[in-house]
């Protein structure tokens, strides 16, 4: 639904890090995922800031992860940091 609403991502990655690459079937994708062997994610630039969607694994439990970065308060944060440097 994103890249319908948004067009392509502007960061599309699916990096295995197992010696075998990609596995072959949904289970074998779940154990490397809970062994953080993989790196799963898509961000899509809007006007308005970006959109990430990642699959990951947090504390033991495997999930999707929807992140949404403010433009405008992001502009605002970095200007207020680069200020203290």
């Amino acid at each position: 639904m994103l890249t319908t609403k948004y067009g392509a991502p502007s960061v599309d990655k699916e990096e295995w890090q197992g010696s075998r690459g990609k596995p072959q079937d949904d289970n074998s994708r779940m154990h490397e995922l809970r062994m953080n062997r993989v790196n799963i994610n898509s961000v899509f630039d809007t006007p308005e800031g970006n959109i990430e969607l990642a699959i990951i694994n947090f504390n033991g439990a495997q999930g999707v992860m929807l992140t949404y970065l403010d433009a405008i308060n992001s502009k605002a944060t970095y200007n207020s940091a680069k200020e203290d440097l």
